[in-house]
């Protein structure tokens, strides 16, 4: 009677325990929710001479279409106003919220509440997140440009864990130079990180 009462004690305390298995999460269910972006990094991959990158508070997914010329130099810029909203970030005020499978990338006070100013951008990723390689597309309705991103969180996408920072690698940007005589250069190729957290 003493060994069944034994082996129905430890049965009731086997059942009361969950387990949980490193096994990867919908980032759909893990994702959702507002994430500031509070830093990037530019990586060139390939130039024609030697480039160099100035930092200030904004950046942009896109390519670098004005060019200033001086006697030694070329500066290019972006142009930040007429950018995708999706594709346009400043340090400390971007926020991405995260609703499922919907992206909200800009927001507006009414009445004072925060609210989009646009309906929803579709976000997939891969069908989970994984520690290496894995992907997220941004489909932006309004522009009708898709953005493909590498994406790395802080837990790996593993566990049930949230991530709290969220790393962004933008596909390939490349810049050409035109010169007066009709030709191009390919100028400049480059990469941006982005950063996110919550």
């Amino acid at each position: 009677m003493k060994t069944m009462i034994i082996f129905f004690i430890s049965l009731l305390a086997l059942a009361s325990c969950e387990i949980y298995e490193d096994e990867p999460t919908n980032p759909a269910e893990y994702m959702s929710g507002r994430w500031v972006f509070y830093d990037y990094d530019i990586v060139i991959i390939g130039s024609v001479s030697t480039a160099t990158y100035i930092k200030n508070d904004t950046v942009c997914i896109d390519a670098y279409n004005r060019a200033y010329f001086d006697k030694y130099d070329v500066t290019l810029k972006q142009a930040f106003g007429q950018t995708a909203k999706d594709r346009r970030f400043v340090i400390g005020q971007t926020v991405w919220e995260f609703d499922g499978y919907h992206l909200y990338v800009d927001f507006a006070t009414l009445n004072g509440t925060l609210r989009p100013t646009h309906e929803p951008y579709w976000v997939s990723w891969d069908r989970f997140l994984l520690p290496d390689n894995s992907t997220m597309k941004v489909t932006n309705y309004d522009s009708g440009d898709v953005t493909n991103y590498t994406i790395e969180t802080n837990n790996g996408g593993l566990g049930v864990t949230p991530p709290n920072k969220m790393t962004l690698l933008s596909p390939n940007i490349i810049t050409n130079l035109y010169s007066e005589k009709g030709s191009y250069d390919k100028a400049v190729t480059l990469r941006i990180i982005l950063k996110f957290m919550r």
